[in-house]
């Protein structure tokens, strides 16, 4: 098996083609966390990371020969009904519910789910005089993820854990380069000066968005609830956004 590793062209490319309404189909997540190959006329995307000593595909095929005997990482009722149909399933693990979200519902912020979040929203409204942007100085973002990378350095975690998460910084700073390559929409959140929060979402297709980061300093009762209420309004009523897997 000759893997190969994406470009972030290719990661694109094969995004648009997949149409599959998940978080991990969108092209940043490929582009860092995935290798392809091709197989029976089929290109083939599969997680950088073995399991069982197996690369795993992250989406069903569609051709029913190339995911005998695999491992997929990421599956959907309908998938698990496609696999049964010709193969013995032989096992599946929740390992983690992918979140998906209601921009009407955040936009709203009706009823008594809300109830919490209002309060917290609220809040931060009324304790904070801040400004909002669209975009903002790429060298003051990187000293701002330097700033909350080194805060979430200081929790004593397993080494798991630190690894995971220095994964997830490097990500986080190339796409910040990356994203001007790809239509997004970013929100950013100042407070006498200084950045104490923001966001960047982007449209996967027909009405499914991924929120592809979001960072906020520590302690400030509010401010990330108040990103998401502001990113649903950015993106619109009847949408869905998505932001990963609890795991």
């Amino acid at each position: 098996m000759a893997l190969k590793k994406l470009t972030f062209a290719d990661a694109v490319k094969f995004s648009k083609k997949l149409k599959i309404r998940s978080y991990f189909a969108n092209p940043f997540y490929l582009y860092h966390n995935c290798l392809q190959d091709e197989k029976n006329g089929e290109v083939l995307i599969f997680e950088a990371i073995k399991i069982d000593d197996t690369y795993p595909l992250i989406f069903l095929p569609k051709n029913p020969k190339n995911f005998t005997n695999q491992i997929i990482s990421t599956g959907f009722e309908e998938d698990i009904a496609l696999i049964e149909k010709t193969h013995k399933l032989k096992s599946k693990e929740v390992l983690g519910l992918e979140y998906y979200y209601s921009t009407s519902e955040w936009i709203k912020l009706e009823g008594a789910k809300f109830s919490d979040i209002r309060k917290n929203i609220n809040k931060f409204k009324k304790e904070h005089d801040v400004k909002l942007l669209s975009d903002y100085p790429e060298e003051k973002i990187l000293e701002f993820l330097d700033n909350w990378a080194a805060e979430k350095r200081k929790k004593d975690v397993k080494e798991l854990t630190k690894s995971v998460f220095e994964q997830e910084l490097k990500e986080s700073t190339e796409n910040l380069r990356l994203i001007e390559k790809y239509n997004h929409k970013k929100i950013f959140v100042e407070e006498k000066g200084e950045l104490i929060g923001f966001t960047i979402f982007i449209h996967l297709s027909d009405n499914l968005w991924v929120g592809l980061m979001q960072k906020t300093i520590k302690g400030i009762r509010g401010l990330p609830q108040y990103l998401y209420h502001l990113k649903a309004k950015e993106i619109g009523g009847d949408a869905v956004l998505t932001t990963g897997a609890e795991a």
